[in-house]
């Protein structure tokens, strides 16, 4: 089984004076569906460089939770991390798949921007794509978003209001989608299908 970095939230509890790493629980029976073991990257730069030199993964999935810094979002120490991890699959030719906020870090890396939206918020979107591999309805939880992309990347679905619903770079094996796979029941087909053909 592939052994695949998965990065998790930052969850701030002032009362015990505690940042913590978390990760929705629904992620590790999706990971066996599609045949992966799920490695937790922690939010902390050396502790990560330090994984990285003795562990060998087969790719990363930027998991959501936490709005980006530039948008309200209080967890630096996470945008800290993918930034680190996308530079580091740029030049070990690992892939990424980012997931709502996964994706829109990927985005801001590559010099794209945001918007606050309406009406992506606990919704079944259908999406429009030309690619066969994504499913064409999708569910949708996330307030910030954006009608473009920015080259290198490429929009690969978008929805009906033309929001970007899924991207991908021109050049390395790095994706984004705008839904989140580990919460449907039953899981998607697609979805499964997706993973196991970046991976």
């Amino acid at each position: 089984m592939k052994l695949i970095g998965i990065t998790q939230r930052v969850d701030i509890h002032p009362t015990y004076g505690e940042r913590r790493d978390a990760l929705d629980q629904r992620w590790y029976q999706f990971f066996l569906y599609c045949g992966f073991i799920p490695i937790l990257i922690p939010n902390c730069i050396k502790t990560c460089r330090a994984l990285l030199a003795r562990v060998q993964l087969d790719g990363f999935v930027f998991t959501g939770g936490n709005s980006p810094m530039h948008y309200a979002g209080d967890a630096p120490e996470r945008d800290d991390v993918e930034a680190f991890l996308i530079e580091h699959c740029e030049t070990v030719g690992l892939p990424i798949l980012g997931v709502c906020r996964g994706m829109q870090m990927i985005q801001l890396h590559y010099g794209g921007s945001l918007d606050c939206i309406k009406g992506h918020v606990n919704k079944i979107i259908e999406i429009k794509t030309d690619e066969e591999q994504l499913p064409r309805f999708v569910n949708s939880y996330h307030t910030l978003g954006t009608t473009t992309t920015k080259k290198p990347l490429l929009t690969k679905a978008k929805s009906s209001d033309n929001i970007v619903k899924a991207i991908e770079h021109s050049r390395y094996s790095i994706f984004g989608i705008m839904w989140h796979p580990e919460r449907n029941t039953p899981y998607c087909d697609e979805d499964i299908q997706l993973f196991k053909d970046i991976f």
